[in-house]
């Protein structure tokens, strides 16, 4: 709890949180790395997916990100997440490249980029 929120404090980052009922259902977070931001992390709960929470959380990134004047916006995602793959290319984001085992052994990640400018 601590390193979050050591890492939610600067002035280079911001996170957004769902909450239902008082229950946190989804959360997200990006930071600002000498002007391209790079999504930290975005997460909706399994009962609360599909309903466009992640659409708005990934749309609140990229608009803070544009406030921040950042030329790109960056994400890593799993090989084989037919859920978040198709949100992130519905709004421009690109595969650049992919890096192997990243999310463990035989684990690869999809390296995706948008131009905000």
């Amino acid at each position: 709890m601590a390193q979050l929120k050591e890492e939610s404090a600067g002035k280079d980052r911001m996170y957004v949180v769902g909450e239902s009922g008082g229950e946190l259902i989804a959360y997200a977070g990006v930071v600002n790395l000498a002007g391209t931001a790079d999504v930290l992390t975005l997460t909706v709960a399994d009962p609360h997916r599909r309903k466009g929470i992640g659409r708005e959380l990934l749309r609140r990134l990229i608009d803070w990100s544009r406030t921040q004047k950042c030329e790109a916006i960056m994400l890593e995602v799993r090989v084989g997440n037919e859920e978040a793959i198709p949100l992130y290319e519905t709004f421009g984001f690109i595969e650049i490249s992919r890096r192997k085992d990243y999310y463990g052994p035989g684990k690869t990640a999809i390296i995706m980029r948008k131009e905000l400018v």
